[in-house]
């Protein structure tokens, strides 16, 4: 048996909205990135704007709702399995 193969739905639509926070979050952290928080980056005096605290904000956002979507994508990838397996079990 491929691990993997089948699907434990109930967690479908958690990832697809983890998904889309994510890479909404990352635009806007893009958005804030060009309208001024690249400019620490390319001066040669430090200064600290509330451009990079809104893309330092965004950024981690968005890199927090990959991850968890990323766990949970295995989480039910594992429990599919385990499911699939009990079923086997069952039958024989």
């Amino acid at each position: 048996m491929k691990k993997g193969y089948y699907y434990f739905g109930e967690c479908g639509s958690m990832e697809k909205i983890l998904l889309a926070i994510g890479i909404i979050a990352a635009v806007i952290s893009c958005f804030f990135l060009f309208k001024g928080g690249y400019l620490p980056l390319i001066d040669d005096h430090f200064y600290f704007t509330t451009y990079n605290a809104w893309f330092l904000f965004f950024l981690s956002m968005s890199i927090f709702a990959f991850i968890v979507d990323i766990c949970l994508h295995k989480i039910c990838r594992d429990i599919a399995t385990c499911l699939k397996e009990i079923e086997e079990k069952e039958k024989n």
